[in-house]
């Protein structure tokens, strides 16, 4: 598994509202069902900050996104005078309780993973 870290500084609240708006309704679906991700978490860290977590099957399939998809949603988010800190590497723990799927039942949106 492969996972990546978007650490967002938004120039202001309205920003980051629209910004995670957009993700949940547009770039996750096809975050999911064409390129292989996994697990999508955004943490609101302030007013006008959030980290995003994404996790997927391996380097190829976060490859494939960041080429087809985050490499430009990056890209636009620093031409708007957001900061932004990335990290991404090789999972090598995970751990969960059997709690977090209920949670993910009721509170999330779920995708059919793609035949890869």
């Amino acid at each position: 598994m492969y996972g990546r870290l978007i650490r967002v500084n938004f120039k202001d609240e309205m920003t980051k509202d629209m910004i995670i708006n957009y993700s949940d309704n547009k770039a996750d679906k096809i975050g999911f069902e064409q390129h292989g991700l996994l697990q999508k978490l955004w943490i609101e860290t302030s007013k006008s900050s959030a980290t995003l977590l994404l996790i997927f099957p391996n380097e190829k399939q976060y490859l494939i996104d960041h080429k087809n998809q985050a490499k430009e949603f990056l890209e636009a988010l620093q031409n708007q005078g957001n900061k932004v800190d990335l990290s991404d590497g090789t999972i090598v723990g995970l751990s969960y309780s059997n709690v977090l799927d209920n949670f993910l039942t009721a509170a999330g949106t779920k995708y059919n993973f793609p035949n890869l």
